[in-house]
């Protein structure tokens, strides 16, 4: 039970920056646009468009642009 316990926090301890760094961004510049879109046009594909929106934006004008 300790070895488990140990290997979580270790791995999250571990994980946590890229977490932070890549992945809750790109999430949420992702998931924004798609929610808002859905919520206009009623359709899955229109998720998917305001994801894909959304992803652009991100490298675009987002945290990851250069």
């Amino acid at each position: 039970m300790v070895f488990s316990s140990v290997l979580f926090e270790s791995m999250l301890e571990g994980f946590w920056p890229i977490l932070t760094a890549y992945i809750l961004p790109i999430g949420l510049w992702m998931l924004v646009p798609a929610v808002i879109l859905r919520l206009i046009f009623k359709s899955k594909l229109s998720f998917q468009v305001g994801a894909l929106i959304g992803l652009a934006l991100c490298f675009f004008i987002g945290p990851f642009s250069t």
